[in-house]
């Protein structure tokens, strides 16, 4: 194929996955979850102030937040492109948009190192394929258009490997091998600064690749095995001192103590489970030294991990129904549309056939990746596994290929007719799945990306005088996030802010609380209450409320209401 009608190609084929990404962008999903949220109120701070919004420096190893202690590559990137394109939940998505370019250029960097030996006419067809189906690949045009730490770390990982894979196949002088692997490290680092458990991931994918060079070299000596051994464990010692200031910030114990406290097979909660099952099963065995073998907590531990890592590589999840989680996918489609089928088999045979390393390479890369989000009780986790996305695309993009030499080579007429209608249903998937993704899902989805919260935000500043006191009974104790986020407050108001424990009940006037359990007295302080209509009607045999407007979020009513003490 010639250059122009290659780079022609290309060009078209990334135009259309990146209008796909810009297409009512910050409007579908219709609302911020809440941890897009706080990133956005410390974007705002950040851009006024160059502080966050308790006050801190906005370059700093973890990020307090609303007290979940973020990583800090995101709100830094999204700080930085909110100079040029203002603040708002547009430019805080476009972020990962731009996180998604930079993953496709990656990706094919990588593809063309892995495929440097082979004829120049392959190497532009499976570009070409990577880019069709990074373009409309389910679980890559999701993340892309959200803002989760996840997939931009992805993106840095992704860098990260293609100059290690450059360094492996450089030729030039040796200081140009040794900058390439630096900027290796570099991005491996900005991947863990981005998302915590990226440092786990980025130490198993360097193995694995020192490994795949050790194979595809011809010449295997106990000299280059030595080499790599040690190249592997210098680039180890960068990277955990590049992370110092990480895990030596004043808030990594606390974050590590947020992190072990939700749900997972680690929790303490999880542990005394497996350990009360083992005693369990071991009286049954009465106690035996076998038994305790058998039945040891670690062996319960292997099996809820196992368990884990299966439900990553069900079919049902990768090609049908996906993360079942509303904020990770639709729930109608997987990972990868059903009719990649075929592709996945393909690409998996054709990598099997000529280039063995390069498939074990691949499918190891995905199952390092979903290694700590098997670590989580609820599984599978899309968004915790996105470092395996790219192996995945790869695989699907040689099997397109594949698909295209048979075309072009079978006689067959019937061959050629069964290829013609598999194409005719993948264009329907395809089509089916932005469809619903721009129709139906933006009302299926409402309730996970808090859809309603701004309008509260709205209801409340258009009418209420500055001198009021408002009450805002909501079951979201993190509704005060949107407040913060609209614009309304200054850097230094923010910063000045009564946190507890990062978060904050009462500012402005505003006080977040449960209406219920409050008495006569203190309901007697406030002018304006926003509350679910059957807390107003309880409210009102102790005071007379004059509904001034109504909203509606999925299956409750709440209502914004003045007070009237004179009339009781």
């Amino acid at each position: 194929m010639r250059t122009r009608i290659f780079i022609n190609f290309a060009v078209c084929l990334f135009l259309i996955g990146l209008f796909l990404r810009l297409y009512r962008l910050g409007e579908v999903p219709t609302g911020l979850y809440w941890d897009e949220t706080a990133i956005l109120v410390d974007v705002r701070s950040v851009v006024e102030s160059w502080h966050d919004m308790h006050g801190n420096f906005f370059l700093q190893a973890i990020y307090p937040s609303y007290g979940d202690y973020k990583a800090p590559g995101l709100p830094i990137i999204a700080s930085l492109v909110a100079f040029g394109f203002g603040v708002s939940s547009w430019s805080l998505r476009l972020v990962l948009v731009l996180a998604w370019i930079l993953s496709t250029i990656a990706g094919l960097g990588c593809l063309w190192l892995v495929l440097q030996n082979t004829h120049r006419r392959n190497r532009q067809m499976v570009s070409l394929a990577f880019l069709a189906i990074t373009s409309v690949a389910p679980w890559s045009f999701f993340f892309s258009r959200v803002a989760f730490e996840s997939f931009l770390s992805q993106a840095w990982m992704l860098v990260s490997v293609f100059f290690l894979l450059a360094s492996f196949h450089s030729t030039n002088k040796k200081s140009h091998g040794v900058l390439l692997l630096a900027f290796s490290v570099l991005f491996g680092a900005a991947a863990g600064y981005t998302y915590f458990a990226a440092r786990y991931i980025w130490s198993g994918l360097l193995g694995l690749l020192v490994c795949f060079q050790f194979l595809t070299i011809k010449k295997k000596t106990p000299v280059l095995l030595i080499k790599l051994g040690g190249k592997f464990v210098l680039l180890l010692l960068a990277y955990y001192i590049l992370l110092l200031p990480l895990t030596r910030s004043p808030l990594y114990q606390n974050s590590q103590a947020y992190r072990l406290s939700t749900k997972s097979l680690v929790s303490e909660e999880a542990q005394l489970s497996q350990v009360l099952a083992s005693n369990y099963y071991k009286d049954l065995a009465g106690n035996s030294f076998l038994s305790k073998l058998v039945f040891h907590r670690k062996v319960f531990f292997l099996k809820e991990f196992a368990r884990n890592v299966a439900d990553h590589l069900a079919p049902n999840y990768l090609f049908a129904v996906g993360d079942s989680n509303l904020r990770h996918g639709t729930g109608r489609q997987g990972l990868l549309l059903l009719t990649f089928v075929p592709l996945v088999i393909f690409g998996a045979y054709t990598l099997w056939r000529k280039r063995p390393s390069l498939l074990l390479l691949f499918c190891g890369w995905y199952l390092v990746a979903i290694v700590p989000a098997s670590f989580a009780e609820e599984t599978p986790h899309a968004m915790r596994s996105l470092v395996g996305l790219f192996p995945l695309l790869a695989v699907v993009s040689f099997g397109l290929v594949a698909c295209i030499n048979y075309w072009q080579k079978s006689q067959a007429k019937w061959s050629k007719m069964l290829l013609f209608g598999w194409l005719l249903l993948l264009c329907f998937d395809v089509f089916s799945y932005f469809y619903y993704y721009f129709g139906a899902y933006r009302q299926a989805s409402a309730r996970a990306w808090q859809t309603g919260y701004n309008e509260i935000v709205t209801l409340v500043e258009n009418n209420r005088e500055a001198d009021e006191k408002v009450l805002l009974s909501f079951p979201d104790g993190r509704l005060y996030l949107w407040f913060l986020a609209s614009g309304t407050y200054s850097a230094q108001e923010l910063q000045s802010l009564p946190y507890e424990a990062y978060q904050v009940t009462s500012f402005d006037k505003l006080d977040f609380r449960d209406v219920v359990g409050a008495t006569k007295q203190e309901l007697e302080q406030y002018a304006i209450l926003f509350l679910s209509q059957s807390q107003a009607e309880q409210v009102s045999a102790a005071v007379n409320l004059n509904i001034i407007d109504s909203l509606q979020m999925q299956d409750v009513t709440y209502v914004l209401a003045r007070s009237d003490w004179s009339q009781r």
